[in-house]
């Protein structure tokens, strides 16, 4: 937009500048009138985080933006008019952040980082909030912030436990397909960051997340479901989050979810469905509700799991992992899984 930027400005004397740009902008005017010297001065900020074909930028030059920011308060001043700016200084909002939170992080210097958790609560409302516009760049952006946030120790207990984090199960669910994918990809983030920390939170508010949860898996919409089935069987296998998959796998009613999907049109559907069901068969301490659901079933189960995906994962992995399941699991995690394994063994003979 404003072509190639000569760095004829120090670090400090370009932060400076943005600080005041950025306090003269406003929402009276529309973009990009508005906050036009900021995406000028967000530009300069750009061009001491990233490399250019003439010069490649030192880990130091950016500690000493950095530091500059950390001084002047910028990044959350940054956050906060976002939604003012261009779309250009959107974009760029997120490269110099990113950049600077990343090298801050490897170089155990966390001036900005500071700066943005001191703000936490505020800042991460008004990233999420982002979703709420129409305007995707907005919320496109608001989202890689978000993300950078997901990947920072001193942030991702402020992110994961903040109060507008069940939103998602709204923005995740938006008509329009940038906003909820990158809804998805934010929410995702948060909730694989910090295993502890969110073992902690889906503990904690094991019914409420769960129960919102679930509406994600029966949605209508399949890249919904998949990609929430997908992520769950992610958060469930989790080796930290055990005693969170121990709460889900006792579940009648999420084992009827589970075989609900098994049944799904979508062959990609069935098989993150499967992912999950398996954990519900191999459980070796399974309540007697589970272990009658699973007899009752189990004649269907075992003819459902012979024709299971021959044609596209029957003769890998699909097989192994039943044969796994059934000598991991005796009884009738043998008969369901195993069972059904062997079948399609002697049909691959008989071809």
């Amino acid at each position: 937009m404003f072509g190639l930027v000569k760095k004829t400005k120090t670090p400090a004397d370009v932060c400076k500048s943005l600080h005041t740009a950025l306090n003269n902008t406003d929402g009276i005017k529309p973009p990009p009138a508005n906050g036009k010297d900021a995406a000028h001065y967000l530009a300069q900020a750009k061009a001491f985080v990233v490399s250019s074909e003439q010069e490649e930028v030192q880990p130091e030059t950016v500690l000493e933006l950095a530091a500059a920011m950390a001084r002047e308060g910028l990044a959350p001043l940054l956050i906060r008019k976002l939604p003012l700016l261009s779309f250009e200084g959107r974009k760029d909002i997120g490269v110099v952040l990113g950049r600077v939170l990343r090298v801050e992080k490897q170089a155990q210097s966390f001036k900005v980082t500071r700066t943005l958790a001191a703000n936490g609560s505020e800042l991460i409302g008004k990233l999420i909030s982002g979703y709420d516009t129409d305007d995707t760049s907005v919320s496109l952006n608001c989202g890689v912030v978000l993300r950078e946030f997901a990947t920072i120790p001193m942030l991702v207990p402020l992110l994961v436990n903040h109060e507008d984090l069940f939103k998602f199960f709204e923005y995740v669910q938006h008509e329009g397909f940038e906003t909820s994918a990158d809804a998805f990809a934010s929410f995702s983030a948060a909730l694989t960051s910090d295993k502890p920390i969110v073992c902690k939170m889906l503990l904690d508010k094991y019914d409420s997340f769960f129960s919102s949860y679930r509406q994600l898996l029966e949605s209508e919409n399949y890249v919904t479901r998949r990609q929430s089935l997908k992520l769950l069987g992610q958060i469930l296998m989790e080796k930290a989050n055990q005693d969170v998959m121990m709460k889900y796998i006792v579940s009648p009613s999420n084992l009827v979810l589970i075989m609900t999907l098994l049944r799904d049109s979508s062959k990609s559907i069935q098989y993150e469905a499967f992912q999950v069901f398996k954990i519900f068969v191999a459980n070796p301490s399974k309540p007697p509700q589970i272990i009658d659901m699973l007899i009752q079933n189990k004649e269907k189960l075992i003819l459902y799991l012979s024709n299971f995906q021959n044609d596209r994962y029957a003769s890998s992995h699909i097989v192994d992992e039943r044969m796994g399941l059934e000598r991991a699991s005796p009884g009738i995690d043998g008969e369901l899984l195993g069972g059904a394994a062997g079948r399609i063994r002697n049909s691959r003979r008989r071809r």
